[in-house]
């Protein structure tokens, strides 16, 4: 898998996905979630062939193995870099995904390997999974077209209520900042997040009450009345103030 280095954004309550949807940017449902960091996956090398193979046994005795071909590099990232993390399973619309994602420090980027899985394999694992992410993905068009690739996710809680707005860009392994930001995004983005910054992690927000208390850290509330079209306490990022121009 390709070694990516991405960017957030915390986006105001007032970036609406029926704007997006207007817009051509795609729709996808996400849900998401965390396996227990043991067993930690294992690495293989069969004769230059390089494949990744984590063995999960429930506590029913059910027991599920995913192996994911890799390549080289991720072999020898995983060797050198690979912290003990929660591997993660996804379910995109009707597709189904293992991927064990790790920040390399060597080479200040992250590392993702991901496969695909059979949905009984999924509907077995999220048994044993505790921390959950549900949202509503929208894929801006032009990214086939681009080296930067730009979603805006709308988490959402048990009552299908959102109650974060997140914008992230893939960028080329080389490149510490995107060189554009999509016009519709602009006005909406309140915080730009460092680039190694773990705060804003998917399973950290998984949590609502600490998503909620990491936006009121930038002084971003959801309006109550409101329902999320409103917002006071905007909070500007002057790293990309250049960009708003």
């Amino acid at each position: 898998m390709p070694a990516e280095k991405e960017q957030k954004f915390i986006l105001s309550f007032t970036m609406r996905p029926e704007d997006l949807a207007r817009a051509g940017w795609k729709k996808l449902n996400i849900e998401q979630a965390y396996l227990p960091k043991r067993p930690r996956p294992a690495v293989q090398n069969n004769d230059g062939q390089y494949s990744l193979r984590h063995t999960f046994t429930s506590k029913r005795g059910n027991t599920t193995t995913t192996v994911v071909d890799i390549s080289k590099d991720d072999y020898d990232d995983f060797l050198s870099d690979a912290p003990e993390k929660s591997p993660r399973i996804r379910r995109s619309n009707n597709d189904y995904s293992f991927t064990f994602k790790f920040w390399v420090a060597s080479k200040g980027r992250d590392t993702e390997i991901e496969g695909d899985i059979t949905k009984e394999a999924y509907d077995n694992l999220y048994k044993s999974c505790k921390k959950v992410v549900t949202k509503d993905r929208y894929v801006c068009p032009n990214n086939d077209s681009s080296n930067y690739k730009w979603t805006v996710d709308f988490l959402k809680d048990d009552k299908n209520e959102i109650y974060i707005v997140m914008a992230e860009v893939e960028m080329p392994e080389n490149v510490d900042a995107p060189s554009h930001i999509p016009a519709m995004l602009r006005p909406y983005i309140r915080h730009a997040v460092p680039l190694q910054d773990r705060t804003f992690s998917n399973k950290k927000l998984s949590d609502v009450n600490y998503a909620q208390d990491k936006l009121k850290e930038l002084g971003i509330v959801k309006h109550p009345d409101t329902k999320g079209h409103k917002q006071r306490g905007y909070y500007s990022a002057p790293l990309f103030a250049d960009a708003f121009a």
